[in-house]
């Protein structure tokens, strides 16, 4: 067995990983849509949000994007973001190192292949 991952692995991990929760998120979202119109069809009720409500929505989940997005900003989420990446980030290699040595210690009778 080699080291840990590489950073090139790594990256292809996280593309892979957000690719993947995106697409997940896409089919939730179909998903929701065929339970409401099947609700309505049935005949229930369904209460949509009044304009204020919805322009609230987006505007905070524009404001929460900004900050994710501006990483590189000199303001107090700027740094609060960029903290809690770098906790995550190290939390992420501890656990990658801890799931190495797991496996090293399993050796050759782990069979991953069959998984």
């Amino acid at each position: 067995m080699g080291g840990l991952p590489s950073e090139a692995s790594r990256n292809v991990l996280f593309d892979q990983m957000a690719y993947y929760l995106a697409q997940h998120r896409v089919e939730f979202d179909k998903d929701v849509e065929k339970a409401v119109s099947a609700a309505k069809e049935g005949g229930m009720k369904i209460f949509e949000p009044d304009q204020a409500l919805t322009e609230a929505l987006a505007e905070f989940v524009t404001a929460d994007e900004a900050v994710l997005i501006d990483l590189d900003s000199r303001d107090a989420a700027g740094r609060a973001t960029r903290q809690y990446l770098e906790v995550e980030e190290a939390a992420l290699e501890r656990l990658d190192r801890e799931l190495f040595e797991a496996l090293h210690r399993l050796g050759p009778a782990l069979d991953i292949r069959a998984a």
